[in-house]
Order: structure tokens, then sequence, then C-alpha cells
């Protein structure tokens, strides 16, 4: 930091760090922004899972930024994907490209559509799930004004395809447009493209729950550290907790480093952070610092 980054931008080694981090949250922002304002959404609306092994190390200050409330810090963060591939659903999607109007007249062509990728859905569950296992079909049809060359997806009710169907199908796909960009086309002819079935069939998941004594006794402080948080003038001495060491309902407010195996979980001034069922964290982050 002091000899490649530090020199360079006439900074030392703690404001060339800080700077990467800063950095850091500013691109995870842009992503963030790019799944919710860029598609209508507000980021404030929504909880922020801190996944993947940095994840926790920044949420807390991306959530500030984004006006987020709330933080959830899974159980082990740095193995958060490795446990969706064993705790998820599974799941197989099959599209069929079908470019047709959305009119009564084509009702009996989408069904058969409908019905020959539902048959290689039920195949394929058959030959990979246990026969007690839970299945669902799901439908989704990729629509557009016609003229336009881009599709949203919108849910096909399941059942029998009727001119009602129709109707919500088409009503969904005007409210999903204006959800998205701000506008619809009531009047416009609507084009279906793509017909999609997407089979799922549920697994049992794992069990996670932390009990209320903790995993392991004793106290969850294990020490102290230096700490050179962004706004801050000086160093500070921060306690170092053992995530292992906490308990189901205990809290802990910032400031404060929480380790654990995979992760490190950094909680600024403001924050405060609960066990809650499951084993996560949910921290509270008191919303945007400006």
């Amino acid at each position: 930091m002091a000899s490649k980054v530090g020199e360079a931008l006439g900074l030392g080694p703690e404001g060339a760090a800080l700077g990467a981090v800063a950095l850091a949250v500013a691109n995870v922002r842009r992503a963030v922004e790019a799944m919710t304002m860029a598609r209508g959404r507000d980021p404030r609306e929504f909880v922020l899972v801190a996944a993947g092994g940095a994840g926790p190390l920044i949420a807390c200050e991306l959530a500030a930024e984004l006006g987020i409330n709330e933080v959830i810090v899974p159980t082990a963060p740095g193995n958060f994907s490795a446990f969706g591939l064993v705790a998820s659903d599974l799941r197989r999607d099959w599209v069929r490209t079908r470019i047709t109007l959305a009119c009564g007249e084509r009702l009996p062509e989408l069904a058969a559509e409908f019905r020959a990728l539902e048959d290689k859905a039920q195949q394929w569950l058959t030959e990979s799930l246990e026969p007690t296992a839970r299945v669902t079909l799901l439908r989704r049809i990729a629509a557009r004004y016609q003229g336009q060359d881009y599709e949203l997806d919108v849910e096909v009710p399941s059942g029998q395809l009727s001119p009602v169907t129709l109707g919500q199908v088409i009503e969904a796909f005007h409210e999903a447009h204006q959800a998205r960009y701000g506008y619809h086309l009531q009047t416009q002819p609507v084009e279906f493209v793509d017909v999609m079935v997407s089979a799922v069939g549920a697994v049992t998941r794992p069990h996670t729950a932390v009990p209320a004594d903790g995993k392991q006794g004793g106290a969850a402080q294990t020490g102290a550290r230096p700490v050179l948080a962004d706004g801050q003038e000086q160093v500070e001495e921060w306690p170092v907790l053992d995530r292992a060491r906490l308990s189901g309902g205990d809290g802990v407010a910032g400031p404060t480093i929480i380790e654990q195996y995979d992760s490190t979980i950094y909680l600024p001034r403001g924050c405060i952070a609960r066990v809650v069922d499951g084993g996560c964290l949910r921290v509270a982050t008191g919303g945007s610092r400006g």
C-alpha cells in the first residue's frame, strides 16, 4: 500500500488502504444499483445479505451508502455459495422459441408447447428425484410489445390455458413493463417470444440453528485490535469477538470486529448485531449516514 499505491497518490499507507476499501464499496454499490435502481426498485426497501468471505467486511458501509437499514450475515458467509448448492432445491429450465401474437387464436399452439416442455420436465424429475419428493412445475413466457427487440419474463398460471388466463398474462406483462421502464402501452399488441417451463424438486435442508447456550462455552471477546476507520483521525482499540462463542439471542454493538474461520465481520459504530434463529447475524445499520 505504501510503495505501490500511497506514494503515487501522495498518501500514507493508511490513507491508501482506506481508499482501497472505499473503491471496493463503490464497485459493489454500482452492482447493487444495477440490480435495483436500474430495474425500478428502491434498495432501501430490501435487506442486504453479506455473502462471500469479504462481504461482511464492507456490508455495513455499503448498506449505509445505499440507505439500507438491515444486513444479514449468514452463518458461514465464506461458504455461502457451496452451502447453497447443498441446500437449494433441484431446478432445471426448458425453453422453446415460439414468436406469436398474444391472442386467443394462438392458445392451442401455446398449450401444446407448454405440454411438450412439461413432459420433458416430468421425465427429468422422475429420473433425478426420489418418488416421494415434492415437485413443482413453473410456467413462464417471454413477452414484448410488437416491434420491440427485448422481452420481459412473465409467470403463466398452471392449468388449462384460456382467454381469461391470456388476459391475466398480458396484464401482468403491462405491469412488469411499467415497473421496469416506467411506462406501458395498453393499446399496443403484445407478442410472445419464448415459452419456458422450470422443474423444481424440493430437497431436505440441513439444520443450522444455533443453541441458546452457544456453540462453545466462555466469553465471546478474545482480545482487541487497533482500527483506523474511515472518518477517524486516529487509531482506536476495538474489541474482537469470536462468532462461534456467540449464543442465540446475543446482541453486539459496534464498533466491534467479529471473527470466524471463513470471514471477518466489520461492525462500525452505530450498528447493532444480534444472533437470530438459524445462527445468522441480523445487523441494524441505522440507514444512511449521509
